[in-house]
């Protein structure tokens, strides 16, 4: 790599730049949507399981919410 012209290192080095960026992007865009798909799961299986799926499972009084 040392026989090449300053500019052609610099074109190699901005395509492999764009690169990582675009596999970076794209594990960050499967791990949001593995993410989504999981939580909605949980989600649908309280409102399945729970009679009343939104109200706080702590007893009053309790949890940092004091």
């Amino acid at each position: 790599m040392s026989n090449l012209l300053p500019d052609e290192q610099s074109r190699r080095l901005k395509s492999k730049n764009r690169a990582l960026f675009v596999v970076l992007l794209g594990l960050a865009a499967l791990l949001f949507a593995v993410t989504y798909v999981r939580m909605s799961e949980v989600e649908e299986r309280r409102h399945e399981t729970m009679a009343e799926p939104h109200r706080p499972s702590l007893p009053p009084g309790t949890g940092s919410g004091q």
